[in-house]
């Protein structure tokens, strides 16, 4: 399957109609976030809270991102399947300038999950603008509760990978503060 996918990745990378060096432009990584942020910005009737929101969404998915490119095995099929795009070379040198930090395992291991559970947590609450509270918090409870009941199925060993209570404390916790926020709103404001 890895092979495949593998190949496949190399063949729409270098395929003729793919323009490689327009690609590998040093700031192209920036174009999604300048993209994501001009069609923000032009939403009339998203508030300017919902847009710090979003915007604090997305820098945690690329913190979260980055830890995990920076400081992950290579063996992980993320990474290989990014070694076989163009962003390899850029990646590598990433890798390279960041291998002289030592970060502590927690902040490599749990702190990405953590971060983007946060990060769906803010996408949900801003995207759900205008909708109760309570609708609200059901939404966002899906993908920590999905990373949560992963991590307790590696317990038990139904799903492949190693528990890690860790893990499960980084999904939980920010649907923990996530909860508390509505409550309040619930509480202060009726809804």
């Amino acid at each position: 399957m890895n092979v495949i996918m593998n190949a496949n990745i190399h063949i729409i990378f270098n395929s003729k109609a793919f323009n490689r060096e327009k690609y590998e432009k040093k700031h192209i990584l920036f174009l999604p976030c300048v993209m994501f942020l001009v069609i923000l910005s032009h939403q009339t009737t998203t508030t300017m809270r919902e847009k710090k929101s979003i915007i604090c969404s997305v820098l945690l998915l690329l913190s979260g991102g980055m830890l995990y490119v920076l400081f992950r095995s290579r063996h992980i099929l993320m990474l290989r399947i990014a070694d076989a795009t163009p962003l390899s070379r850029h990646l590598s040198h990433l890798r390279e300038t960041a291998s002289h930090w030592h970060p502590y395992d927690w902040v490599v291991y749990n702190l990405p999950g953590a971060l983007w559970a946060g990060a769906y947590i803010l996408f949900i609450h801003s995207l759900m603008h205008g909708v109760n509270a309570s609708t609200r918090w059901k939404w966002a409870c899906v993908i920590p509760l999905i990373g949560a009941f992963s991590e307790l199925g590696q317990a038990i060993g139904v799903v492949p990978g190693t528990f890690d209570l860790l893990d499960l404390a980084g999904y939980l916790l920010p649907l923990v503060v996530y909860s508390f926020y509505v409550k309040s709103t619930i509480h202060c404001h009726g809804q």
